[in-house]
């Protein structure tokens, strides 16, 4: 599969990681298992668009969907635990890396993200080949859904509704495929100015807005629709507009979502300091507290450490153990773990940091 299948990595992060790394942002999905939660308010009513909000739909799933999660009961207790629920990514289409990270974890990582490529309209609205992949898999699928193809198309397009038979089709073709119930991550990281629907002004964000709304009301207008959306603001400090500029709106969005990932630059202080990034510019905390005002559960995209070559605090248990534990707090919906190339974190280039995430795993697992 070609790196052309791959989103890039927000503008600070494709700085810091190599040239190799064709770097995507992931984000793990949470379906049925915020309804039951008592911090995890469900989105009841009509979304604006005249079709009932997709937390309150059922719909097909697939032999990989491994419906919801937890009873309440189990899920309250796992927020006193030392993991919220976990994700990864590991890869286009890369399945049994995903199965052999959750195998290693005991098998409690019930979401798995991949994207849809960006190359043209053709690549990205057939998910064929990302379905074929995922047929049997134990996870239930969180897909990054790109807003444009890499050119030829514009936000201002998309908002006059000008790409709304493309997302039609998109959506026709997911629920064919038996992926009418995935959690869509639509227009991640519109803070990167390398996607094609990068917000770099207020006009852009009036745009991208409208665009995204007009999106999903027609993906869940189409037979068997039930999908799940996603919005990952990326990092955001480093745009113009605040991801509040940005928000969809409360009746179009099911899950908030941010990154995370260990990066220092060059102030080794900040090696291993979880507080770093969680304080920063609309990071973790600052979103933790809109989505909280938005009355939304919210989702770490992705996260993962970064090795001290490229801008990262290298292999850092502290950072994995202390974000685990926020999360857990928070009563964050599901973290998604960014295991794949130079950041695999489970792969032996960062031992310690992958002790510290098996054992609180496990001490989420005995709560």
């Amino acid at each position: 599969m070609s790196g052309d299948r791959l989103p890039r990595l927000r503008p600070r992060t494709r700085r810091r990681l190599t040239a190799g790394i064709l770097a995507a942002v992931a984000v793990v999905g949470l379906a049925v298992a915020l309804i039951g939660s008592s911090s995890s308010p469900t989105v009841a009513g009509n979304d604006g668009s005249g079709h009932p909000a997709a937390t309150t739909r059922g719909g097909p799933t697939k032999a990989h969907d491994p419906g919801p999660p937890a009873s309440t009961s189990k899920r309250t207790a796992a927020t006193d635990a030392q993991a919220p629920p976990l994700g990864v990514y590991t890869g286009p289409g890369n399945s049994a890396a995903a199965e052999a990270v959750a195998a290693q974890l005991g098998n409690r990582v019930p979401y798995a993200l991949d994207y849809l490529p960006r190359t043209t309209w053709t690549a990205l609205t057939d998910p064929s080949w990302l379905a074929q992949r995922w047929q049997g898999s134990p996870f239930h699928l969180v897909i990054g859904v790109p807003m444009l193809p890499s050119s030829g198309a514009t936000l201002a397009q998309g908002a006059t509704g000008a790409f709304d038979a493309q997302f039609q089709t998109l959506a026709e073709r997911l629920v064919q495929d038996g992926l009418g119930g995935a959690i869509l991550m639509l227009g991640y990281q519109p803070d990167d100015e390398d996607t094609p629907w990068y917000v770099g002004s207020r006009a852009a964000a009036l745009d991208y807005v409208r665009y995204w709304r007009a999106i999903r009301a027609t993906m869940l207008a189409v037979p068997g629709a039930a999908f799940l959306f996603e919005w990952d603001a990326g990092d955001a400090g480093t745009s113009p507009e605040s991801p509040a500029a940005m928000y969809p709106g409360s009746a179009f969005v099911d899950i908030v979502a941010t990154d995370a990932f260990d990066f220092v630059g060059a102030d080794p202080a900040t090696h291993g300091h979880w507080a770093t990034v969680l304080d920063q510019r609309y990071g973790p905390a600052w979103m933790s507290a809109f989505a909280a005002s938005h009355h939304k559960p919210m989702a770490i995209a992705i996260w993962g450490e970064v090795p001290a070559s490229t801008g990262g605090a290298g292999d850092q248990p502290a950072y994995v153990t202390q974000l685990l534990r926020w999360a857990a707090a928070k009563r964050v919906v599901m973290c998604v773990l960014w295991d794949y190339q130079n950041m695999t974190l489970t792969g032996g280039a960062f031992p310690a940091a992958s002790a510290a995430l098996s054992r609180a795993v496990a001490g989420a697992a005995g709560a």
